[in-house]
């Protein structure tokens, strides 16, 4: 993460555009894979769902790209 953050310096936002969570995109992993790696980035993150993150029928994603359901527990994210 060290890098993302050296390269993504002063940019307005960042774009995931592969797996958010691997190898199955549940809500379960993200507070480990997703929020608490991209933690210290500042800026908002959007997402293109990659084929793991189907493999849960995007529930996990829905919820915290799409505000399709409440968000996690504790958690006030600003990916989109």
């Amino acid at each position: 993460m060290p890098g993302f953050l050296r390269a993504s310096q002063e940019t307005d936002f960042a774009v995931v555009a592969s797996d958010v969570i691997y190898p199955v995109g549940t809500a379960d992993d993200y507070e480990t894979k997703f929020f608490r790696p991209y933690q210290a980035y500042p800026a908002p993150i959007y997402a293109i769902p990659g084929n793991h993150d189907w493999y849960e029928g995007l529930g996990g994603f829905m919820r915290v790209f799409c505000d399709d359901a409440p968000a996690l527990p504790g958690r006030r994210h600003r990916a989109r």
